[in-house]
């Protein structure tokens, strides 16, 4: 095989691979290295799919923060999962809220799918055991520990 077919190879998984759904860089580069593509082919295919707007790190921050905050995840687990996919932080902030607010709304009503999920009454929501609860629920969604306590409070 030439190294002309090789890249061209590279190239073609790569299309196939973001014609199913959006990638950062970094995730392509090595889903393609993965399958055996040289690491030079690999970039050099890179360069061309982000030339082409094939490839775009903020394209792909801002679906997947929608598809998160859909799920109803918190700000700390949806920068955790931008950040393994080798997105850096000055990207994940242009497209994160940092506002408190938004996030005490988002809390809120992520709470209320636990309180509902529990069946908890009014009443029973403010006992120990169903604070602990929905703490962890709210904790395990991506949500800091100020924010958790807002919640809780109110």
């Amino acid at each position: 095989m030439t190294l002309d077919s090789e890249w061209v190879q590279a190239y073609e998984v790569a299309v196939r691979l973001l014609a199913r759904r959006e990638h950062s860089r970094v995730e392509l580069r090595d889903k393609l290295i993965r399958r055996g593509h040289r690491e030079d082919l690999v970039e050099h295919a890179l360069v061309k799919l982000v030339e082409q707007d094939y490839v775009s790190d903020s394209r792909y921050v801002e679906v997947c923060v929608r598809s998160r905050l859909q799920k109803g995840d918190g700000p700390l687990k949806i920068r955790a999962y931008l950040q393994s996919h080798g997105i850096g932080n000055e990207l994940i902030d242009d497209h994160l809220s940092s506002e408190d607010d938004f996030w005490l709304k988002r809390a809120l009503a992520t709470d209320q799918k636990c309180r509902t999920r529990h069946r908890f009454s009014p009443e029973d929501a403010t006992s120990q055991r169903a604070k602990a609860i929905r703490a962890r629920f709210l904790k395990n969604r991506g949500y800091p520990a100020s924010l958790i306590a807002r919640v809780l409070e109110s």
